[in-house]
């Protein structure tokens, strides 16, 4: 069960740091993973979790960033279309109540 777990979190984090090296090479992933490798292989997994914890964390932090950045590059046209569909739906209602009680109603 230990070398699952150890093989799990060398597998993981090796795959964590590469895609963290391709996106943003820093020197300190390189020396974290160097970390990983010595303290799984030593056995002290329970550590490794606290770290993986984290580091999960630092990811979601940088993604929110990212997303309140591409959130604000695309606001005027999440708006526009946003203003755009008010208007079709005012226009819809508009209509409706002019053809009220006429033949030609709204369904």
């Amino acid at each position: 069960m230990k070398k699952k777990i150890k093989g799990l979190l060398i597998i993981f984090f090796g795959a964590y740091f590469y895609i963290c090296a391709l996106i943003n090479p820093v020197k300190a992933n390189d020396q974290l993973v160097g970390h990983v490798i010595t303290q799984v292989s030593k056995g002290n997994t329970e550590q490794m979790v606290k770290v993986l914890e984290k580091e999960i964390q630092a990811i979601a932090h940088i993604f929110a960033v990212e997303m309140i950045t591409v959130l604000e590059a695309n606001l005027p046209q999440i708006l526009e279309g946003i203003a755009a569909d008010m208007r079709l739906k005012a226009d819809e209602a508009y209509k409706c109540e002019l053809l009220k009680g006429s033949g030609n109603e709204c369904k």
